[in-house]
């Protein structure tokens, strides 16, 4: 049975999900805010302190930190996964189904079919942020819980926080291609690796938290089915937003004081806050939604 504690801004205790299973908030923020220190990392070295990795090794690097995320996964999640009473089956199954329908149906999809980089670059913000919605987000989380739903559901799904663990794991293989493919390809600066890397990871790992949260409402709290394609526009939507603004924090430019302020400087603080902010607010609805479900199972009234 779940119990549960307050301070919204820390990650849930173990007791806050049910025992047996691996806690997946504590991991899931440990992995992206460390991902994040090392875009701070990598870019304070670089361009604050000047200092750059031999040329030798330049290549590796970038490759490396394409790759970060999937280490860090294994770190916190997969291994003590893996040492949990009741471990959560067919994590890397889906990692690399999700990987492979990306790079087979999904990226053709967004690049030969919608053509999305010839017309919504030019485009308004707000046509661009609607048409990265209906295009870009909609296949990205689509395949994503495509997937999921044909290697997990029913049988697999025992708890609303399976959903975390499952879509995390998704966003995690869908960019793992395009991520390396980016390090890969002419020889960008370490600390611009890091960011893209984060940048792609971070934002489809939200937008499938979000849908995690509208499917355990429905199958779960026995919510409207209505309510789906609603939770399924919104992750979306997550997704269309956070490509033109991140595009757009990228090659701005600023300055304070007369000294202009280094490029990605706001790019890195961007994905900072959009994705505190959405950890904030999806773990908040997450553990409302369990109290809930908690009380009604214990027939305790609101």
């Amino acid at each position: 049975m779940s119990t549960f504690r307050s301070g919204l801004l820390t990650p849930p205790r173990e007791e806050e999900e049910r025992s047996p299973f691996r806690p997946v908030w504590r991991s899931l923020i440990f992995e992206q805010y460390a991902m994040f220190a090392i875009v701070i990392g990598t870019f304070a070295l670089q361009v604050f302190l000047g200092i750059e990795p031999p040329s030798r090794i330049s290549a590796p690097l970038n490759v490396l930190l394409a790759l970060l995320p999937v280490f860090l996964w294994l770190i916190w999640s997969y291994f003590p996964e893996r040492r949990a009473p009741q471990p959560r089956s067919g994590l890397i199954l889906i990692f690399l189904m999700t990987a492979l329908f990306g790079q087979a149906v999904g990226r053709p999809l967004i690049n030969d079919v919608f053509r999305v980089n010839e017309w919504l670059p030019l485009s308004s913000a707000l046509t661009r942020i609607a048409g990265y919605t209906v295009t870009t987000g909609l296949v990205q989380v689509g395949i994503c819980y495509l997937v999921i739903r044909a290697i997990v559901w029913p049988n697999l799904i025992r708890s609303r926080y399976d959903f975390i663990a499952y879509g995390a794991v998704a966003a995690l293989g869908y960019t793992l291609v395009p991520n390396v493919e980016f390090a890969t390809t002419g020889n960008p600066l370490a600390y611009v690796v890091a960011l893209h890397t984060a940048a792609q990871v971070v934002t489809l790992t939200m937008a499938m938290i979000v849908v995690g949260y509208g499917v355990s409402a429905v199958t779960i709290d026995n919510v409207s089915a209505l309510a789906q394609p609603v939770i399924f526009a919104v992750a979306a939507g997550v997704v269309g937003a956070s490509i033109p603004l991140f595009g757009g924090f990228l090659n701005a430019s600023f300055s304070a004081g007369g000294t202009s302020l280094p490029r990605y400087l706001f790019a890195i603080l961007f994905i900072g806050a959009f994705m505190t902010g959405l950890i904030f607010v999806m773990h908040f609805l997450y553990r409302f939604s369990e109290r809930q479900s908690v009380e009604r199972r214990l027939g305790t009234p609101e």
